[in-house]
C-alpha cells in the first residue's frame, strides 16, 4: 500500500531532477559559450586597431599635405581606443 502512494512521489521527483540537470547543463554551455566572447572581442578590436592604423598611414601617403588631419585621427585613435599611436 506504501508502494502505490510512494511510486508517483517518486517518479514525479525523478522528472524533477532530470530537468534540473537539462537545466543546468544548458547553463554550463551557455557560460563556457560567454567566456569565449571577450577573446573574440579582443582579438576583433585589435584586428580593427591595425586597419585603421593602416589608413591613416595610406591616406598621409597619398596626401602628405594632411598632416592637421593625420593629428586629429592619432587623437582620436588615442580617444577612442585609449592606446598611444
Amino acid at each position: 500500500m506504501a508502494e502505490t502512494f510512494f511510486n508517483p512521489v517518486i517518479h514525479k521527483l525523478v522528472d524533477q531532477v532530470a530537468q534540473q540537470v537539462e537545466l543546468l547543463k544548458r547553463v554550463h554551455n551557455e557560460v563556457n559559450s560567454l567566456k569565449d566572447e571577450p577573446e573574440i572581442s579582443s582579438h576583433s578590436l585589435k584586428m580593427q586597431k591595425r586597419r585603421y592604423r593602416s589608413e591613416i598611414k595610406r591616406a598621409t601617403l597619398r596626401r602628405p599635405h594632411v598632416d592637421g588631419l593625420k593629428t586629429l585621427l592619432i587623437g582620436l585613435n588615442k580617444f577612442i581606443f585609449n592606446i598611444p599611436p
